[in-house]
């Protein structure tokens, strides 16, 4: 770790930590932190990939870490904000790539952890082509379902005429998988993990 250089830098309005490795290989990982978290907690984890010769950039998400971090992120009115993060984190993408890119670097792979797991699965449903491989730990790529599970888990109920639930449906990686497939996909969730449903009759076909 004392080997490793970390530097914080700035895309634009994106604050994030760059981990690189001992030598630079020009393979990259950009990872997504979860909900509640920031990209400086996630310093260690980029370690570990470093040491394997991994350039690893970890944004900021808005509504964390240096971007307007909320004082409670566990309240109903903060439900909307989970996925407006997440679409966030989806439309940023291009515009990180493009920076990461122009430095020199190979395609990279998405890592993301929970919230960070459903972007990344949402940035590969419309941005394949510009990926090596995704990795999604405890997230899910049935964003309708997540969704109807997570008011049960958090005890709200929203309808049919969710403010959001027709963008959530537009963008459901679920209903994009011919994008998906186009590249390397690894999903890793743990069966305690109470938060996210990740299974459904679709995904066991």
């Amino acid at each position: 770790m004392m080997q490793l250089k970390i530097e914080k830098v700035k895309f634009g309005l994106i604050p994030c930590y760059v981990v690189y490795p001992i030598r630079e290989t020009g393979k990259t990982v950009i990872f997504y932190h979860g909900w509640s978290s920031k990209g400086e907690l996630q310093v260690n984890r980029a370690a570990f990939l470093a040491v394997h010769g991994y350039t690893v950039f970890i944004p900021d998400a808005v509504n964390h870490g240096e971007r307007h971090a909320l004082s409670d992120y566990y309240t109903s009115e903060g439900y909307d904000i989970f996925w407006k993060t997440i679409f966030s984190n989806v439309e940023e993408f291009p515009f990180l790539y493009e920076r990461i890119f122009s430095c020199g670097y190979e395609k990279p792979f998405l890592m993301g952890h929970s919230m960070g797991g459903l972007s990344v699965l949402g940035i590969a449903a419309s941005h394949s082509a510009h990926l090596r491989g995704i990795v999604s730990f405890n997230g899910s790529g049935d964003w309708e379902l997540s969704h109807l599970f997570m008011q049960v888990r958090f005890g709200i109920s929203f309808g049919r005429n969710w403010t959001l639930y027709e963008e959530l449906e537009k963008r459901n990686p679920l209903n994009h998988l011919s994008d998906i497939k186009r590249c390397p996909l690894l999903l890793i969730n743990g069966e305690c993990d109470t938060c996210l449903l990740y299974t459904s009759d679709a995904a066991d076909d």
